[in-house]
């Protein structure tokens, strides 16, 4: 556990540009101090520059998986940090391989920033301050649709905004029903 009172670093590791924002703004309202990588290849090279304090890994990322992440952190980096993986595909297997290499929580996705927020505190053996319940997915809908107003409608700017590729966004806005 991670002593009470201490500015975490945390790191956060999914492919996901929009869900990664939003974790990351949520860990820097909680008073983390972030970074974030979008593979595990990056994820590896800052968790050994940075050694946070805490990690958040999806399982599924493009080059290697999040378990294989946590495996390397563990093993080659010597990381002692609570690690909390999260997915969208849970499975038996992942969960209990992640546990067995060492990950302290594992969440299924989607989850609410509530449940979020409680897991964290879980791993850190810190409290948040605040009751924000709302669901990570409604957060990256938020973020699409202010996107879209400070773009004045324009798609393009949109994704540049959100930094995210057209193509995602219009995914996004077709799932979302935002027109």
């Amino acid at each position: 556990m991670v002593g009470s009172g201490k500015r975490l670093t945390s790191l956060v590791v999914d492919d996901e540009v929009l869900l990664r924002s939003v974790i990351q703004i949520v860990l820097k309202n909680m008073g983390h101090e972030v970074f974030g990588a979008e593979n595990g290849v990056r994820g590896f090279r800052l968790a050994a520059v940075k050694r946070p304090d805490l990690a958040v890994i999806d399982i599924r990322l493009p080059d290697f998986d999040g378990i294989e992440l946590l495996r390397r952190m563990k093993q080659e980096l010597s990381l002692d940090c609570p690690v909390l993986m999260m997915t969208g595909h849970a499975s038996v297997d992942s969960a209990v391989a992640s546990m067995k290499l060492g990950a302290s929580n594992y969440l299924k996705k989607p989850f609410s920033i509530k449940d979020f927020k409680k897991a964290i505190d879980e791993v850190t053996g810190q409290t948040t301050q605040g009751t924000s319940s709302g669901s990570l997915e409604s957060a990256v809908e938020a973020a699409i649709v202010k996107a879209m107003n400070l773009a004045e409608g324009n798609k393009r700017k949109a994704a540049k905004i959100l930094g995210i590729s057209k193509t995602t966004l219009y995914t996004k806005l077709d799932k979302y029903e935002i027109y």
